[in-house]
């Protein structure tokens, strides 16, 4: 579940990059889970439109932004 996501679930896959929907739903599982040391991007795309944007936060988060820029540009060709 994106939203109000089980924190202690999410810690005990440790993971290196948590994205949550920027909600106020979620605020406090972003504030948990970088108290517990977890990169958290938090996006809120509520539009097609705003996949580029979010694509390429991604890319930056992940330190890839090349892999971002392919994936935007393939998914736009088409």
């Amino acid at each position: 579940d994106g939203i109000r996501p089980n924190v202690e679930a999410v810690l005990a896959a440790r993971p290196d990059l948590v994205v949550l929907y920027a909600g106020a739903e979620n605020r406090e599982a972003a504030r948990r889970l970088s108290e517990a040391g977890v990169a958290v991007v938090a996006l809120k795309i509520d539009r097609i439109a705003d996949f580029r944007r979010a694509t390429r936060l991604l890319g930056a988060a992940i330190g890839d932004p090349g892999r971002a820029t392919t994936v935007v540009d393939t998914v736009t060709r088409t």
